[in-house]
């Protein structure tokens, strides 16, 4: 769904990063190759091969790093200009809602989903383009690589994806309730801060600064609190 408002560039971003994870994948799984070679190289007084080996090891750290700023700057773009474009619709949308409209989404939510809800967003996709795709990529490569060492390692390595995919869906299912959560927590806070700001002339009047106060700080509790736990558990 999301992915309708991905323009070329973003795709083209998109397909760079998978090839650039792919090729990091190959280098991090290089490395313990050469690691292998090394320890057996010392084992025999081999110097030569240590710093050739070693020389090898240091380039794949090298270009590594490398892949792994240029995903993290490819996609924070992606990401920018997806939640760019997802806000500049939803504002040109909101302007043409009727009063009607307005009072039925009211004002809090509409600010809500105009900030925090395309910050999120924004903040998914920079993650999962980096991770939901680097985690699958390497699992399977590192168990076809290991397929061809040795069966105990293939089955330690199966068996420790397992148990990681199992934890990985109970965080998920466990935090993706506390994540709608807070969209009803961020509206009430939202709405506190809104009608405190609109009614300050009659809240002064009537000497209702406490029950302001306290309005807040019921909503701005449930919101710390429900955010300490995602927290937590992640």
């Amino acid at each position: 769904m999301i992915l309708r408002y991905f323009d070329r560039r973003d795709l083209a971003f998109t397909a760079l990063i998978v090839i650039l994870i792919g090729f990091q994948v190959f280098l991090d799984l290089e490395i313990p190759g050469y690691m292998s070679t090394i320890t057996v190289a010392l084992e025999h007084g081999e110097r030569s091969v240590v710093l050739e080996e070693g020389r090898k090891m240091l380039y794949c750290a090298l270009l590594s790093i490398v892949c792994a700023v240029a995903n993290c700057y490819l996609a924070a773009r992606v990401a920018a200009n997806v939640s760019g474009r997802l806000r500049d619709l939803q504002y040109r949308n909101v302007l043409r809602f009727s009063k009607q409209d307005v009072d039925s989404f009211s004002a809090a939510s509409l600010i809500t989903r105009s900030t925090n809800d395309a910050y999120q967003i924004q903040n998914t996709i920079a993650r999962g383009l980096h991770l939901v795709i680097h985690a699958p990529i390497l699992a399977v490569w590192a168990i076809i690589k290991i397929m061809g060492k040795d069966w105990h390692w293939t089955l330690a390595t199966a068996v420790t994806l397992m148990i990681m995919v199992c934890l990985m869906a109970f965080v998920i299912s466990y935090t993706v309730r506390r994540f709608k959560k807070i969209q009803g927590l961020m509206d009430n806070v939202n709405k506190a801060t809104h009608d405190s700001v609109k009614g300050v002339r009659v809240i002064r009047a009537y000497n209702g600064e406490d029950y302001q106060y306290s309005r807040f700080e019921k909503a701005n509790l449930d919101m710390q609190e429900n955010s300490l736990e995602i927290t937590r558990v992640m």
